[in-house]
């Protein structure tokens, strides 16, 4: 009896007491899991899109900090990708499918719609089967296509987070005819923002516009900006006296106020033929801006080799290299909700000219020219800046010191804090 005892003693402490004990720290050290969805992510090709550039940095902040991070997004081929991120992983969930038979639509912008509807679908069912494998922390989304994440919340009973980079109905007059004709659309998938259990927007400007369009109460929207990779974007030392080169990275979209950079590039490099001016605009196939895209050519051909257009997306190293050859950033924007390629470029040291609108204050603040988007006075402030060198190298110390307010560590620790918070309080 007294062995039996013993040898039940020995088993409990040395085989079943350490499986307890293993499935108890299991659960208490499991990394939080977050469900990431965006339909665009730059995965393999370079994106123009400042909401994918903004997922991806998240995303691999969020492994760097233990997270289990799963995103799903768009992709050419569908496929599940595992990323090793500083020994952590992030799982890409690559979704596609749509219009696999090659069906011909009446626009691009209607396919895309379409292609949207397809992509939350598949976002549903993919999301149900990892969740299936073990449960997801909390759901992030971005950008406006959130009816996935508003039948996983009420359905699977997990908390949602979405991040409001812009309001799609408030970029309406900006919109090409196109995209006017599918408002009702957008705005009806955009109204779910409201059923989210936190709110982040990009900027104070973007939380002022939400509770003016939402019946949303104030103390669950919380302002985190988007944030720079410092350790990609930042200052190289130049020759003074070397060309002085204007940069400008940007899309096809009224709203960037594209159709004012042919007036601007073409009075200033007429006045000053010493200046280069570096526009990075890939082309676009929507017929209301293609008369844009011919004046571009024309400047090409009148500027040879002191006005380059680049029409086509580039990778965050060739980006970062741009910058750091230019002196002068300028952003004319009509609608703004913060100003991305702004940050970048004040981390590699760019002065910045840009429109006093939006959320672009909120960045810039005192280290750079804040002006009406206006032709006539963008060019009149560059012309005055190009022929002051005090200024230059003043104006862009103060715009470096700026941009280390906004790294991805401090970024990246104040969101996963907001998911802990909500998290707990469910």
């Amino acid at each position: 009896m007294k062995v039996y005892k013993r040898l039940k003693k020995e088993v409990i402490e040395k085989k079943i007491a350490p499986k307890i004990l293993k499935f108890f720290y299991s659960l208490v050290e499991a990394p939080i899991k977050v469900g990431i969805i965006s339909y665009y992510y730059p995965y393999e090709k370079p994106s123009t899109s400042g909401v994918g550039i903004h997922v991806y940095n998240l995303a691999n902040t969020l492994a760097k900090f233990g997270a289990e991070v799963h995103v799903f997004t768009h992709g050419e081929v569908e496929d599940i990708k595992n990323i090793k991120i500083d020994g952590k992983k992030i799982i890409l969930h690559l979704l596609n499918g749509h219009n696999k038979r090659g069906n011909k639509y009446p626009s691009t912008i209607i396919e895309k719609r379409l292609k949207y509807v397809d992509f939350e679908n598949r976002v549903l069912n993919e999301f149900i089967l990892e969740n299936s494998k073990r449960s997801f922390s909390i759901i992030h989304t971005h950008g406006w296509l959130t009816t996935s994440a508003f039948r996983i919340k009420y359905l699977l009973k997990i908390p949602w987070i979405h991040t409001v980079h812009a309001l799609e109905r408030k970029r309406v007059e900006l919109m090409s005819n196109e995209e006017k004709e599918l408002i009702i659309i957008t705005s009806w998938v955009e109204d779910t923002i409201k059923y989210a259990d936190k709110i982040i927007v990009v900027s104070n400007s973007l939380r002022k516009e939400l509770l003016k369009e939402f019946d949303i109460d104030k103390n669950s929207i919380e302002v985190i900006p988007n944030g720079v990779r410092l350790d990609y974007f930042k200052p190289k030392r130049k020759n003074e006296k070397r060309q002085l080169k204007i940069l400008s990275i940007t899309r096809f979209s009224k709203e960037k106020g594209i159709s004012l950079f042919p007036k601007i590039i073409d009075r200033i490099l007429l006045k000053n033929n010493k200046l280069k001016f570096i526009l990075v605009a890939p082309e676009t196939k929507t017929p209301s801006l293609e008369k844009i895209q011919k004046k571009f050519n024309y400047l090409v051909k009148k500027y040879k080799g002191r006005f380059q257009w680049v029409s086509h997306p580039l990778n965050i190293k060739k980006i970062a290299k741009l910058y750091q050859e230019s002196d002068i950033y300028i952003q004319p924007s009509k609608y703004e909700s913060f100003g991305l390629c702004i940050l970048e470029a004040m981390a590699s040291g760019n002065v910045i000219i840009a429109s006093n609108t939006g959320g672009i204050p909120d960045v810039v603040n005192k280290s750079g020219i804040l002006i009406v988007p206006n032709a006539k006075v963008f060019i009149k402030e560059i012309s005055k800046l190009i022929n002051n060198k005090d200024k230059i190298k003043r104006l862009s110390e103060l715009s470096i010191l700026r941009s280390y307010k906004f790294s991805w560590d401090k970024i990246g620790k104040r969101t996963l804090s907001l998911y802990k918070e909500v998290i707990n309080h469910k």
